[in-house]
């Protein structure tokens, strides 16, 4: 199949995300203040999705900041016509505590509110803790859990009734002129590009990786954004800081793409260097993370295409 075709096919299927959400209003919970550049591709794919689709984002919040309490006020404003949209990605686990322990207490905090949680990879390092949280998911009467792969699909079984498998909301970035507004153009050589966290299984030495492209500036940005969001609590504040967080957010997926502009194949070890090399349409050769999340969303979603190859590179 053609890449192009694969990528017009991928952004389609995010059309089942916005039949679950059942108002117009809806909190967006989760939002990535960080240098993630893969978190930031999400993010910016989920809101370009919710608002070509009519949604009205009323309220944002990050796991800094999460306020039940201010949650309930806004909810009752309403009353009770709100959806509530929990960020998606790789992290659905016991892997990052912070964001995990925000969606258990949303949706233990919110059991009857449309709730849905964006295309995630699940991934638990120890049953004891999917058992935990399955046993806090489950008690939620209007919940839709969104999974990348098959294998994510099958503990999210265990956890809620609602499971649908879905690509990353990245692909609603696709776009066949250009990204982000700049148009696309072609490189030479190949980029290294390797992860440098837990999920690693490959050396990153001499590597590239996201935050090589995170100047002096981006970094006090983000730490001036991080305070004000926790020194202040009110919904019209946080919705202005959001607001900043977006507009950073396309800064730096926009100098991501300028690096990769530079190489005509990307070899990586990260999802979204994978997910944004299709975008740009760069070919690409992916080697598997830590617990086998790449080789499964290809496997599922993006092997139809020529300009991917999975677990043929050489470290």
């Amino acid at each position: 199949m053609q890449h192009n075709n694969v990528m017009k096919s991928l952004k389609s299927k995010l059309s089942q995300l916005i039949a679950s959400i059942e108002h117009q209003n809806v909190i967006y919970i989760d939002y990535p203040v960080h240098h993630n550049v893969g978190d930031l591709l999400i993010y910016l794919g989920a809101i370009k999705l919710l608002k070509e689709n009519n949604k009205k984002i009323v309220c944002q919040m990050s796991a800094l900041n999460v306020n039940v309490f201010s949650l309930k006020k806004l909810i009752d404003k309403y009353k009770g016509k709100v959806s509530i949209i929990l960020h998606g990605g790789g992290n659905l686990g016991d892997i990052y505590s912070l964001h995990q322990q925000c969606r258990l207490n949303i949706i233990s905090s919110f059991p009857d509110t449309n709730t849905i949680i964006f295309p995630q990879t699940i991934f638990y390092s120890k049953k004891e803790n999917l058992k935990r949280d399955a046993a806090v998911f489950s008690k939620h009467k209007n919940l839709t859990l969104f999974v990348r792969d098959e294998k994510s699909e099958e503990l999210a079984k265990t956890m809620c009734t609602s499971v649908q498998l879905c690509p990353d909301t990245a692909h609603m970035l696709w776009e066949e002129e250009t990204f982000l507004g700049t148009t696309k153009r072609k490189g030479y050589g190949k980029l290294k590009f390797r992860r440098r966290d837990v999920e690693s299984s490959f050396s990153s030495e001499g590597a590239f990786d996201w935050q090589d492209i995170i100047t002096k500036h981006d970094e006090t940005f983000k730490k001036v954004i991080r305070k004000l969001i926790l020194l202040n609590k009110t919904i019209w504040l946080q919705k202005l800081l959001s607001q900043l967080w977006v507009a950073h957010s396309q800064h730096l997926c926009k100098k991501a793409a300028e690096k990769f502009y530079h190489y005509s194949e990307i070899e990586t070890d990260r999802l979204h260097g994978h997910i944004l090399s299709c975008l740009l349409e760069i070919d690409n050769c992916v080697l598997d993370n830590s617990y086998g999340k790449n080789s499964s969303y290809i496997r599922y979603w993006t092997s139809e295409s020529p300009r991917v190859e999975l677990s043929t590179c050489k470290d």
